[in-house]
């Protein structure tokens, strides 16, 4: 049976009787994929589609099966074509298994690890009112919240812990308990909101964590080996490039629909934080005709701006680009204009800002 037949007979409704699934009437029933207390997944029977509108897990009938099964595409469509035909399935014809290499592993361990993330919004009104009143960023941008619950209760699976641990999500520590020893574990960015660091092909190589804990000394946290830039490479086609200081910076100038609409966003990671990564990734924008430093409002800030408007002219040598750094009121923040100013305080600010020619910087 071709996979377009199967997709095609295999009904969605089939499929969640197969796995003891029910809807409400609005079509939406309690995600499998991650817990909640609320239905947030929504079926679509005249499409045979699903799509959860908390962890974003989404896709047609093949896939559910995939996330439910947890295996391969193959094997997925050996279930689809079972449930199709109960008594008269023939197996596909079987591949050898291949094992994924370390960079895919941990692909697939970051991708889930913030699947369970993002879920954990819902349930956490304090990373809530951080992330829309302390911070002011809207919950549609990829954010989500380390409650360092996602090795535990129904989620506890010896693989993903095993895998963590690997990739420095878990650290094993030791207990004495009246039984003897025990082995708990310390979780890397507890209490803290994450925000995906992406490659290439948009795919989640590194996290970042942002305590939602001010009282604490260190509220900046990446995974070690960090690689990924947020909230994406730059489109190739990108004319007009904003580089922020934070990470929370970038997210807030994402919502603002006159900065997506006209320039890319890319956030470094501090002062210090101009990587490689960044480095070839502007070194591939051909077609790029300025590049605004938006750093913020302080003394190691705007050192910092000048510094990079410096590096960059390195990068750019022989382009007929233009480098700005805005003007950033003293004491002020990106993130901090936008809770304490209008919108148009970064047309103003954009529109003003210091052309450095390059020729001009010494």
């Amino acid at each position: 049976m071709e996979i377009s037949d199967i997709k095609q007979r295999l009904k969605i409704e089939t499929v969640l009787n197969h796995y003891g699934l029910q809807t409400n009437r609005n079509q939406m029933l309690k995600c499998p994929f991650h817990e909640e207390k609320e239905p947030s997944l929504k079926i679509y029977p005249n499409t045979n589609t699903f799509n959860c509108f908390g962890c974003k897990a989404n896709g047609d009938t093949i896939e559910f099966i995939q996330l439910k099964e947890k295996c391969s595409k193959h094997e997925a469509l050996t279930k689809a074509t079972a449930m199709i035909n109960p008594t008269e399935t023939k197996p596909l014809p079987t591949k050898p298994k291949e094992e994924p290499t370390s960079r895919e592993e941990k692909i697939q361990l970051l991708t889930k690890l913030f699947g369970y993330f993002r879920g954990a919004i819902n349930n956490s009104k304090p990373s809530r009112n951080y992330i829309t009143q302390t911070r002011r960023l809207e919950l549609f941008l990829e954010i989500g919240y380390n409650s360092a619950q996602f090795h535990h209760g129904q989620r506890r699976d010896e693989e993903l812990i095993n895998e963590c641990v690997k990739y420095g999500m878990l650290t094993p520590t030791q207990s004495k308990t009246k039984a003897g020893n025990s082995t708990g574990y310390y979780v890397f960015g507890k209490n803290c909101i994450v925000f995906p660091l992406k490659d290439k092909e948009q795919q989640i190589t590194g996290l970042y964590f942002r305590s939602i804990e001010e009282s604490t000394d260190n509220k900046h946290y990446y995974l070690r080996d960090r690689e990924g830039l947020y909230p994406h490479f730059p489109k190739q086609e990108t004319t007009r490039l904003i580089l922020t200081e934070a990470i929370i910076d970038a997210a807030t100038l994402l919502q603002l629909p006159f900065i997506t609409e006209h320039y890319e966003v890319l956030s470094c990671y501090g002062t210090n934080g101009f990587t490689p990564e960044h480095k070839a990734a502007i070194k591939e924008l051909t077609n790029l005709q300025e590049i605004i430093i938006f750093f913020d409002g302080d003394k190691t800030g705007i050192t910092a701006a000048e510094k990079l408007a410096k590096e960059i002219q390195g990068l750019l040598s022989g382009a007929e680009a233009t480098i700005k750094i805005v003007n950033t009121p003293e004491g002020e923040d990106v993130n901090s204009l936008s809770i304490g100013h209008e919108s148009e305080i970064f047309t103003h600010l954009l529109e003003t800002a210091t052309p450095l020619f390059l020729s001009e910087i010494d």
